[in-house]
């Protein structure tokens, strides 16, 4: 196999493709549906239900028909600077990178890391997915190995790795600060003593009577107590302009880089947010 520099398998400039959006009647409708949710339907009353919200979406076809789409997609560009420090840590002459990467989805950011000539084993939750990266793997002829693992039921991975990488975003989809913090520090586990964690999430600090600031101040008193709401605490359809599904998801968008250190340190580890990106790195202390 062609081993690729990280400039090779990076991807400068990508726009999501636009879905099709509801106009009119059907826009309203939708919106409609998406108040009553927030106000009254919403099952936020345990963390079981909340994280069923983001598996009923990531399951449907249309996210499965996105992420085929998304295959040919190398690593996005603030992806590629986090991985960057990484490679100028790393002690290339005596191995190559051990990563393990968490939410495979169908294959691109495994398939990048192949393409760089890494050793690769990854997880996903989603078997339809995991068939995708698996039959796209093997028309590539690439080696790393895939399987089907829920990372918040089954922490476990056979070895030690360099590189924990956990897809963009999968942390925000937990509905706790606990058990973000409690979900780094499992991917800890699986480090070497000199490896390290890459993860990546929105920080945007909500304005007072803002639309978001008000919807996570709704969620505040929907939420069960024993979830301890935190603001940045949403329900929204759409992460981006790739999908605009009906369906409400959780997500929590953290309201400052100190919110993300906090968690960091809860789960006993150190980091730091890499410079001109949305990823961080996080280590043993």
């Amino acid at each position: 196999m062609e081993v690729k520099t990280l400039e090779q398998v990076t991807n400068r400039p990508f726009n999501y493709p636009v879905a099709t959006r509801a106009t009119g009647f059907r826009y309203i409708l939708r919106r409609f549906k998406q108040i009553l949710s927030i106000l009254f339907f919403a099952d936020l009353s345990s963390t079981k239900s909340i994280l069923k919200l983001g598996e009923d979406r990531y399951f449907s076809k249309g996210e499965i028909d996105f992420y085929r789409s998304y295959i040919q997609i190398k690593f996005l560009d603030y992806e590629s600077i986090a991985i960057q420090s990484f490679i100028d840590d790393f002690n290339f002459s005596k191995s190559k990178p051990r990563v393990f990467v968490i939410g495979i989805g169908a294959g691109r950011e495994v398939f990048a890391f192949e393409d760089l000539g890494w050793n690769v084993k990854g997880i996903d939750s989603n078997d339809e997915m995991l068939n995708i990266a698996i039959e796209e793997k093997t028309k590539r002829g690439y080696k790393g190995e895939y399987w089907q693992q829920d990372f918040l039921k089954n922490n476990k991975a056979e070895g030690l790795f360099d590189l924990v990488y956990i897809t963009p975003g999968i942390n925000s989809h937990f509905p706790t600060q606990e058990l973000r913090s409690n979900f780094l520090r499992d991917c800890s586990k699986l480090l070497n003593p000199n490896g390290k964690i890459i993860f990546a999430v929105d920080i945007k600090k909500f304005q007072p009577w803002s639309l978001k600031w008000i919807i996570s101040h709704i969620i505040r008193f929907r939420m069960s107590e024993n979830l301890q709401w935190m603001m940045g605490d949403i329900l929204q359809s759409a992460l981006g302009n790739h999908n605009n599904i009906a369906n409400l998801i959780y997500l929590h968008i953290y309201q400052s880089d100190e919110e993300v250190v906090e968690e960091i340190e809860r789960a006993g580890l150190k980091g730091e947010k890499v410079k001109d990106s949305s990823c961080w790195i996080c280590y043993l202390p």
